[in-house]
């Protein structure tokens, strides 16, 4: 016979193994953030989230719950522009895709990107990781074709139309499609 496990279980386990106090406040948002898989959020997005599920908790302490939480590798924080922060849930080594037009972020596997050369390191320093957001911008139909039919999508497997790889990105439901160049 399996027992079901606590709804907080999960929450209060990633806290405790990080080193956190499992306060109500930290319990609540961790199980907004980690109980239905990966995904990139904002504290509006995450505050909104726990004023429409009745979880009584003030932006500043969304604000340093996150950190908190980045501070302890349950997170890791993307920074978009000087006032514009996303918060990671998949920690393990990634990239990033941002639509300007909608700002929706998504993943790329840290294999489908291939960095030819890394400059030499300022003396003194090493290398602690690479952070590479990809931004994107909805080109009009004639100019992704180039006037020609589109042939094939991008599967993850090095596809290419016209001799250059490129993406299939859902950007506001709509499918666009991106050269990389």
């Amino acid at each position: 016979m399996t027992t079901n496990p606590r709804p907080y279980t999960h929450a209060l386990n990633r806290l405790k193994e990080a080193g956190l106090r499992p306060t109500r406040q930290r319990l609540a948002l961790a199980r907004l953030l980690f109980d239905n898989g990966h995904r990139h959020i904002t504290a509006e997005q995450l505050h909104s989230e726990a004023m429409s599920q009745n979880i009584k908790v003030s932006l500043a302490t969304v604000y340093n719950t996150l950190h908190q939480f980045t501070e302890a590798a349950l997170l890791n924080e993307i920074v978009i522009d000087s006032g514009r922060s996303y918060f990671d849930t998949n920690t393990a080594p990634h990239y990033h895709f941002y639509c300007e037009e909608d700002g929706m972020l998504s993943d790329i596997p840290a294999d489908a990107v291939q960095l030819a050369r890394v400059p030499n390191m300022p003396r003194g320093t090493e290398l602690a990781s690479v952070d590479l957001v990809f931004r994107l911008r909805r080109q009009s139909a004639r100019n992704v074709l180039d006037g020609q039919g589109f042939q094939d999508k991008y599967r993850g497997d090095g596809s290419t139309w016209n001799g250059r790889p490129f993406y299939t990105y859902v950007c506001d439901s709509n499918t666009a499609y991106f050269r990389l160049q």
